[in-house]
């Protein structure tokens, strides 16, 4: 149970979000009487609208959010050399990132989909990768939650108000999409830091006595330590999060790259500051005799219990006995849990949303429906706020706020999986490969990746439908992802190369920019928020990235 002053926190929070959001509309409403068009709804709602607000440190934050949902709880059950090669892992795939996207940018494509539907020219290998997009964020959350459940770790379902809070803002944000989120994940990351300063003072006499973070003790698979985690992060950031929307938002490459920048050196900041954080707390619950799930909550002589929510600890500390009388959580030690367990979790929320809501309106809904609802700009801002409130509504109550139906009692810190093969999983990793293999080999064409594609998700039925066993069995499911991407990696190329595409890719769409692969500027339309005509751009015009 929260107190009087955090609940005032949260309020005040809430409020300032809103005031944002009211006076961003209150603007909008002044330039529409005004007959001032300022900017396409599209480029509002999808990528940010003003120039100020998508601004290279704005996009940086945003982009330092979406690698995981609480890192603090991450890193309590990621000790020794799991910390170092997850921080590795991303390291390279945030690098992989950079020059591809470069290349998209500079083709003037706007989203994946766009890139694959002109590469392959398949509607279906689109469909396929937005079905991979949606069950994504459903593996995501799901990935992460089972963990937190199955360590019992505290987090932003653990809490009915952090959920109201969450509702709150997701709410708000579909008032405004891009514009507002930006704005919100700036907002949480500016509270978030001043918890991590105050979780790292009271961490910080027990953070050097403990060596999880520096300990080198490999899992029995080797499964944590290869590739495996490497092709998840790359998966994660190529298909599912919207981290090629944000780099897209900026105003040019060169803003883009910068961006780029600024939030790598943000996500080395909180994984270096989380990792001491949590390896001073392992000491502490390691000499409190706590559960590790208590090691935050026992610096303010407090337990926590999913059922009894927090509870008061007694003086004998070596048995861990506890009072079962329900305790007010303090400003300071909820200042902690709603910095460094909830802050990320509800950007990272956010931004999800906002991809999956974009990604359905474009490629998703059906021209004759889209046609039909949409006739003007505010058509499709009522249009875009509605889908973004059902996919957050459905999130929230399938998945956030749902609880994990079983755990496994014998699951351990130091041999966990955190992506383990699951059917909301099993087309990631082709999807991958598609978008790897697209700009590398022009003789890949769509219907050996259609057919190897079946291969892998019908491979990892079989052995995701297997209970986990011990032994070799578990080995096999830890290391399936790697074992399908080699497979796919090999098989796409082997069967493009035997079976000729009836038509030659154009090197111009992999290699090098090209207008001729543009639309015809009399069929490039938007719409504008302002105003209920259909505004007619060039070609070029509407593309900012890359345009002088």
């Amino acid at each position: 149970m929260l107190d009087t002053a955090a609940i005032l926190f949260l309020v005040s929070v809430g409020l300032i979000y809103a005031i944002y959001v009211i006076m961003w509309l209150c603007w909008y409403i002044w330039k529409d009487k005004a007959g001032i068009v300022t900017m396409d709804t599209e480029d509002v709602l999808f990528f940010g609208g003003s120039k100020y607000i998508r601004n290279v440190f704005f996009l940086g934050v945003a982009m330092s959010r979406l690698f995981s949902p609480c890192m603090i709880n991450e890193q309590l059950t990621n000790s020794g050399l799991k910390f170092v090669v997850h921080l590795v892992a991303r390291i390279l795939a945030y690098g992989i990132c950079v020059p591809f996207f470069n290349h998209l940018a500079k083709l003037r494509f706007r989203n994946m989909e766009d890139f694959l539907e002109k590469r392959f020219d398949s509607r279906f290998l689109v469909w396929f990768h937005i079905v991979t997009r949606i069950a994504g964020v459903y593996y995501l959350w799901d990935s992460h939650l089972y963990i937190y459940e199955s360590f019992r770790l505290f987090n932003m379902n653990s809490s009915i108000e952090f959920v109201y809070f969450l509702t709150a803002f997701a709410t708000l944000s579909a008032l405004g999409g891009m514009n507002v989120i930006l704005f919100g994940c700036v907002l949480l990351w500016i509270i978030e830091w001043p918890g991590i300063f105050l979780l790292f003072f009271n961490a910080s006499p027990y953070m050097f006595k403990n060596a999880s973070v520096f300990s080198f003790t490999p899992d029995p698979c080797k499964s944590l330590y290869g590739p495996n985690y490497f092709l998840n992060v790359l998966t994660q950031l190529l298909t599912i999060q919207p981290m090629y929307t944000l780099f897209q938002a900026a105003n040019n490459l060169r803003q883009s790259n910068i961006a780029m920048g600024i939030g790598f050196v943000l996500l080395l900041l909180s994984t270096a500051m989380y990792g001491l954080c949590a390896n001073g707390l392992l000491q502490f619950a390691n000499r409190e005799k706590l559960h590790l799930r208590d090691s935050i909550h026992g610096l303010y002589k407090l337990t926590f219990s999913n059922s009894d929510m927090f509870i008061h600890q007694t003086d004998q500390q070596a048995q861990v006995n506890y009072v079962y009388s329900g305790a007010t959580v303090t400003f300071p030690h909820f200042f902690i849990l709603f910095g460094t367990c909830v802050c990320n979790s509800v950007a990272f929320f956010l931004l999800q949303i906002q991809n999956i809501s974009m990604h359905t309106y474009l490629h998703t809904m059906p021209n004759w429906l889209r046609f039909g609802l949409v006739s003007d700009g505010r058509e499709l801002h009522m249009t875009f706020s509605s889908l973004y409130l059902i996919s957050a509504y459905l999130t929230i109550v399938l998945l956030v706020h749902g609880s994990v139906s079983h755990v496994p009692d014998d699951i351990s810190t130091s041999h966990h999986l955190l992506f383990q093969p699951r059917i909301s999983n099993l087309t990631l990793i082709p999807a991958l490969c598609m978008i790897i293999l697209s700009p590398l080999i022009p003789e890949v064409w769509s219907a050996p990746v259609i057919a190897v594609s079946a291969i892998s998700v019908f491979v990892g039925l079989v052995f995701s439908g297997h209970s986990s066993a011990k032994g070799v069995e578990l080995c096999i499911k830890h290391w399936l992802p790697t074992g399908t991407f080699f497979l796919s990696m090999i098989l796409i190329p082997i069967i493009s190369m035997i079976i000729k595409a009836p038509g030659v890719v154009p090197n111009s769409l992999l290699f090098k920019y090209h207008l001729r692969w543009r639309k015809k500027p009399d069929k490039s339309h938007a719409l504008s928020i302002l105003n209920d005509k259909r505004v007619t751009r060039a070609g070029t015009a509407s593309l900012r990235i890359g345009s002088p």
